[in-house]
């Protein structure tokens, strides 16, 4: 705990945590929203879920040949990226570039975040480190729909809420960028 880099971490992925989570849960009414069909609404959640469930083997290889915080960085840069195409599509197909290139990054997140845990803290605590932190980066997920709910209900759109989460996520890339690991684990 008198590591300033597992303060960092840990706000960074409760940062992503919250985009996340925000986002998916209100994805279906804002592409439909947004004029599409239902059934494109769900096309963009299946593309979501296939994609980023083949992509995760390919974010923990990469963890292993790069310095895991810049995989991260990466994650959270791409996720950011596709967000602000979600945000500025209103028509046409692009909305079915999103999905690939959000499920791209989101897929990277998890193994992503047990690979930063365990190299930069070590893996003979990993269990208690993860039983302690992982609660905040949950409840920072699960709040976010309800933040996300709040903004639609105040400005009639998810754009705001969505913006909100683009800053949370770029501010999580460069608070990865500055969690250099403790020397003991670099």
């Amino acid at each position: 705990v008198k590591q300033p880099a597992l303060w960092i971490v840990l706000g960074c992925f409760s940062l992503s945590s919250m985009a996340f989570g925000g986002l998916f849960i209100h994805l279906f009414p804002y592409v439909t929203d947004k004029g599409y069909s239902p059934a494109i609404a769900g096309a963009v959640l299946t593309i979501i879920g296939v994609v980023a469930g083949f992509i995760k083997p390919a974010w923990g290889f990469l963890a292993e040949k790069i310095p895991v915080r810049y995989a991260v960085v990466a994650c959270f840069l791409i996720v950011a990226a596709s967000l602000g195409i979600l945000i500025t599509t209103d028509q046409g197909p692009l909305i079915l570039f999103f999905p690939f290139l959000y499920a791209v990054g989101a897929g990277g997140l998890l193994p992503l975040m047990s690979i930063t845990w365990a190299n930069y803290f070590g893996r003979n605590f990993l269990g208690t480190i993860r039983g302690v932190f992982a609660p905040v980066t949950f409840a920072a997920n699960g709040l976010s729909p309800v933040f996300s709910a709040y903004i639609y209900d105040v400005t009639n759109s998810y754009d705001l809420a969505y913006s909100t989460f683009v800053i949370f996520l770029l501010v999580g890339a460069l608070g990865m960028l500055m969690a250099r690991p403790p020397q003991s684990n670099e």
